[in-house]
């Protein structure tokens, strides 16, 4: 094996290398994101959660159906493509 050889294949592993770490990167950024869209979202939900529950203690009648609108369940669960397989 010529020296030229064994360069051009130390230069393709590097090259791999880089690549590899790039799409982990991006993966891991994405999860992240994702990952804190989704505590946003709770932390929206307990809330108005609160809020509810709030006005059904001081004697006004709640009205869960405002909760409605803003419920996520799996299926509307932003990471739900990237955590269950479809």
């Amino acid at each position: 094996m010529t020296l030229r050889s064994k360069l051009n294949l130390m230069f393709l592993g590097a090259l791999q290398v880089t690549f590899l770490t790039a799409v982990f990167t991006f993966w891991a950024v994405q999860r992240w994101r994702l990952l804190a869209d989704d505590l946003t979202l709770i932390q929206d939900q307990n809330v108005r959660l609160e809020h509810v529950i709030r006005e059904a203690a001081r004697g006004a009648v709640p009205n869960p159906r405002k909760l409605r609108d803003h419920a996520q369940n799996l299926d509307s669960s932003p990471s739900s493509a990237w955590c269950w397989p479809a």
